[in-house]
């Protein structure tokens, strides 16, 4: 019962802020890995956009090859 109730104060948050740091934490932690694989699909399609126009030509092999590797990680 007292480990029940020592798991409770220690692994929840007590307080209204505590909970809202948490899931700010969590949200940031988000946001910047969407952030880090956008900038990584980015760089990837600027490969392939030779002519910088904002469009490119891929075939079905080098589209999975580019975007794999960001669905696994």
């Amino acid at each position: 019962m007292q480990f029940h109730l020592l798991f409770f104060k220690f692994c929840y948050p007590n307080t209204v802020m505590e909970k809202l740091e948490r899931v700010l934490s969590a949200l940031w932690t988000v946001l910047s890995k969407c952030g880090m694989i956008v900038k990584g699909l980015t760089e990837k399609f600027k490969e392939k956009d030779t002519r910088y126009t904002g469009s490119a030509t891929l075939s079905y092999e080098d589209f999975m090859t580019m975007i794999i590797p960001f669905l696994v990680a």
